[in-house]
């Protein structure tokens, strides 16, 4: 079987897709019900744009993608994370180690075929094994998922990296290689210890989705970001790591509780600023907007687009697992970057950020 990302409506295979589910009680009349979404995907033309399509009902490209882990074949096997385990009937209530990765995801793949996909994204305790829908209490806050397709080799790469830098909370896993060695079987057994002691604890790792569209996965350990001793503050994942890598101000949506971190780290010449809010007013859809509170959501902008030797190339989106919240430098995480001129002009266009800091923020050249 060929494994792959499936498109929305039509299950067909894509090299990428990805969906921002919107929030309930949101829209016109306050109507919508947490199932809807707005989607774009590798096509040759496609925006980001209000799916005619449903979470809970027909096909759509989350639950087309999913469906493929329920096909019997000996060849194709999936691990499954998330930092809140779903429960099941014989385990009601699981217990969650707070010590691993805030990380959710699947990583599914066929060696015969030379196939796979990375799916990540922002819903707690989903999905359950066999499950290709949104559990109920999950549909009231915005969330985000990208699903790349990978060729094998490029899988059991991404899968070495979420090992090691996300450490996450494994819980399900099905059809995997013999050898003991396999960055899968590790990946899977929770086996999150590095070869090299003097690894930094971040990475950025620059790949091909087997379309060869080009990615950034972005990924940091707990070890590289907690506090030093004797300090209450770390570091973090957006200030330190994905605005200095990507050489740009960047604005980021995530779910924001606790303490957050600076715009400016110190020394840094990037700016990093919090969404404060979303209206789709800009992109066709009136009347659709709430405030940050309403979304858990993990996703990030850059300020400009990069600058070309002819023409400008199209700005950078992140889209992660992990927050811009002080807490967070205690857990692992990360997030993929890549550049879509549609997905990027569309959340530029959507979002109100807070003003901006006193410090001069930085120009891209």
């Amino acid at each position: 079987m060929f494994v792959s990302a499936l498109n929305d409506g039509h299950g067909k295979p894509v090299d990428w897709w990805f969906a921002y589910k919107l929030p309930s009680g949101v829209g016109p009349r306050k109507h919508t019900t947490g199932d809807e979404y707005l989607y774009c995907d590798s096509e040759w033309g496609s925006e980001l744009h209000l799916s005619p399509q449903k979470l809970h009902v027909g096909r759509n490209a989350l639950a087309d993608t999913l469906h493929q882990l329920q096909v019997e074949d000996r060849h194709s096997g999936y691990v499954l994370w998330n930092d809140e385990i779903p429960p099941t009937k014989q385990h009601p209530k699981p217990s969650n180690n707070s010590s691993k990765g805030h990380t959710k995801g699947v990583l599914a793949f066929n060696e015969k075929t030379n196939s796979g996909f990375y799916l990540l994204h922002s819903t707690p305790r989903f999905p359950a094994v066999g499950q290709i829908e949104l559990p109920d209490n999950e549909r009231e806050y915005g969330q985000t998922f990208l699903c790349v397709t990978l060729n094998y080799a490029t899988v059991l790469k991404l899968a070495e990296i979420l090992r090691v830098h996300h450490e996450p909370q494994v819980y399900a896993s099905q059809n995997l290689p013999a050898d003991p060695a396999s960055p899968l079987v590790k990946l899977a057994t929770g086996d999150h210890r590095h070869p090299d002691p003097r690894h930094p604890g971040f990475v950025d790792f620059a790949f091909r989705s087997r379309g060869r569209n080009d990615f950034r996965m972005f990924a940091k350990n707990k070890k590289w970001s907690e506090p030093p001793h004797g300090k209450s503050e770390g570091k973090d994942f957006w200030n330190h790591l994905v605005g200095p890598a990507l050489r740009d101000n960047i604005d980021v949506e995530t779910w924001r509780r606790g303490r957050v971190f600076e715009n400016v780290v110190p020394g840094s010449r990037e700016v990093t600023l919090d969404v404060l809010s979303i209206d789709l007013a800009a992109i066709g859809y009136k009347d659709y907007h709430w405030p940050f509170t309403k979304d858990h959501a993990k996703w990030a902008s850059t300020e400009h687009r990069p600058p070309g030797l002819f023409l400008r190339h199209p700005g950078f989106v992140v889209i992660a697992d992990i927050n811009r919240d002080m807490s967070q430098s205690k857990r692992s995480g990360g997030g993929l970057a890549f550049q879509h001129d549609g997905i990027w002009q569309a959340f530029k266009s959507v979002m109100k950020v807070e003003a901006t800091v006193k410090q001069k923020p930085h120009k891209a050249a």
